[in-house]
């Protein structure tokens, strides 16, 4: 309802000269009241109007503050419900890998064992029979369950074999003797894929270990664990390999460093995309910044499967796998991208972890650089090669280098 009034005015025509009686000038004073009253009780509603209005108005700003907060309420209770769904989702993913590998606890993985093209189960059974014989203490008539090749056949390459041993302890007997099987035989056991990768990253920590005094005669692995001097490290779930001894951190395995440089490559180094450690950009927790980084480069090109299956790992290996096979892919248009997803997800993991801040920090001003040739993040080195500490030698785009300088920077900016 409109609140404007047009206000009487003062007929001043009729306003009595200067010689006017005393009547008249009553008359006029009285007429003039009127007018002024009428403006008055006109003013009066309009006010009262205004005030309604403005009543309204705030109890319709009451009700999109209810509305809003009840939304803002409910995106907090689907991210809340989010972030629990792939927590247990990954409880339940662990224990369907310790499942696998209870299920897979008596089987061997021969290599090199000879192949014949159309080889049947029982031949293949018979040539892995014929390779452990070698072994002293297996006898002739070991019971196997179960025997087939890895794979379709192709005519250059051998297949692996996979072998199931009815009995546990003759399978530990045959990996204890592999030195007696035939030259350019080999066996070893079998794993889910999350739990070869995991031994990948701590068989280098071992064989530090085996090659330390203090340790050697207490370290081995047990499926997913690094057992050292009765003290267990695992990589995953849990990652507590920042707790070992200095002389057998990962770290030392993943960098290299003078004067100058600093140079890493692999998942032990805190710099490198595959290193285990959480944080949280956009209300949504990733493990490490591969994650989020292929995340992203799902979203870009709209898979939302892949995005969905990159979220629900924690294997980092598993993430640029999947990554790497994203439905209507440009590598142009992600390289021009890239740069903006890496610097925002270093930040907030470097921001958001402490110990991960001593570590850039304490590279002072060196320049930095992923010893790798994969483009567009690497230098064009590798970790081992003689040259790779001399930048002069780096071709390649090196992306997370220059990003983590970036980062590097920023970071001692607010410590001031």
């Amino acid at each position: 309802m409109s609140t404007k009034r047009q206000l009487k005015k003062i007929d001043m025509s009729k306003k009595p000269g200067k010689n006017s009686n005393i009547a008249d000038w009553g008359n006029f004073l009285v007429e003039s009241l009127k007018t002024v009253n009428d403006n008055m009780e006109s003013l009066a509603t309009a006010t009262s109007n205004a005030c309604d209005t403005a009543n309204d108005a705030l109890k319709q700003m009451k009700e999109v503050k209810k509305t809003v907060d009840s939304i803002g309420g409910n995106l907090q209770m689907l991210s809340d419900e989010n972030t629990r769904l792939n927590e247990e989702n990954k409880t339940l993913h662990e224990r369907l890998i310790k499942l696998e590998s209870h299920q897979r606890r008596n089987n061997l993985i021969f290599e090199g064992i000879k192949e014949e093209k159309g080889e049947n189960a029982e031949k293949c059974e018979q040539k892995v029979l014929d390779a452990i014989s070698n072994i002293p203490g297996v006898p002739n008539d070991i019971k196997i369950s179960r025997c087939h090749r890895v794979g379709p056949f192709q005519s250059d390459r051998t297949r692996q074999i996979v072998c199931h041993i009815h009995w546990y302890k003759m399978k530990t007997k045959i990996l204890k003797g592999k030195k007696h099987l035939p030259d350019g035989i080999f066996v070893q056991e079998d794993f889910p894929v999350e739990i070869v990768e995991r031994r990948k990253i701590l068989r280098p920590i071992l064989k530090a270990a085996l090659q330390n005094d203090d340790y050697k005669d207490n370290a081995y692995l047990s499926v997913d664990k690094l057992i050292i001097n009765k003290k267990i490290y695992t990589y995953a779930p849990v990652n507590n390999l920042d707790s070992l001894p200095d002389e057998l951190n990962p770290r030392s395995l993943c960098e290299r460093s003078d004067d100058d440089t600093h140079v890493f490559f692999g998942i032990g180094s805190p710099m490198s995309n595959f290193h285990k450690s959480d944080f949280v950009v956009d209300n949504t927790k990733y493990c490490c910044s591969e994650q989020y980084i292929q995340s992203e480069k799902a979203a870009l090109f709209n898979d939302d499967v892949a995005q969905m299956k990159i979220m629900s790992t924690d294997s980092p290996y598993h993430m640029k796998q999947i990554g790497s096979k994203i439905n209507n892919f440009n590598r142009t248009r992600w390289e021009k991208k890239a740069r903006q997803v890496a610097k925002k997800c270093v930040t907030a993991k470097f921001e958001q972890n402490k110990k991960l801040t001593e570590v850039l920090l304490s590279t002072g001003s060196k320049k930095l650089a992923e010893a790798s040739k994969e483009k567009p993040w690497g230098c064009g080195t590798t970790l081992r090669e003689n040259g790779v500490l001399d930048s002069s030698n780096w071709n390649g785009i090196g992306i997370m280098g220059s990003v983590l300088s970036e980062v590097r920077e920023l970071l001692k900016s607010r410590k001031k």
